[in-house]
């Protein structure tokens, strides 16, 4: 991970391009995520068939079967956000309450949203991608720092 990590970080600091190297940052911040998620699914695929066989047993419509499958097929045991907040606080804001940091986390997620997936009514002004941009950069930045400074202080 540590190498994919350097290489996001060299790629989304050297580029010109802002949401390209936006959307770098933010796959780092995704790839500590992942490496924290010890969870993953909440509910198993035998159970999952057997909540299909069930409803099926009790006659509910194929297009809601399908929908409740998909609903309860998304369901895991830690979301994303949850744990870049978590990571956050950990290395960054240890005073901040968890929920304040969700919401920084999930404003930094919707510019990546509105990069990756953009919608007219929902355009990027030049001002507030660059704004968001720095803060992540900033976040970024420090997050790297701090985890290179535990890691040398543990390893001491």
């Amino acid at each position: 991970m540590k190498n994919t990590i350097a290489t996001l970080y060299s790629a989304a600091t050297t580029i010109e391009n802002i949401p390209i190297s936006y959307l770098l940052l933010w796959q780092i911040l995704e790839s500590f995520a992942s490496s924290k998620d010890a969870g993953g699914k909440l509910l198993a695929g035998t159970t999952m068939n057997n909540i299909k066989e069930f409803l099926q047993k009790e006659d509910y419509d194929i297009a809601t079967i399908h929908r409740i499958n998909s609903m309860l097929g998304m369901l895991e045991k830690k979301n994303p956000t949850k744990i870049i907040a978590e990571i956050f606080r950990e290395y960054l804001f240890p005073n901040e309450n968890i929920e304040v940091l969700k919401q920084k986390v999930e404003k930094l997620k919707k510019i990546r949203n509105n990069i990756t997936h953009p919608e007219p009514s929902k355009r990027l002004e030049g001002n507030e991608l660059q704004t968001n941009y720095k803060e992540l950069r900033g976040i970024v930045d420090k997050l790297l720092r701090e985890i290179k400074n535990q890691k040398v202080s543990c390893e001491t």
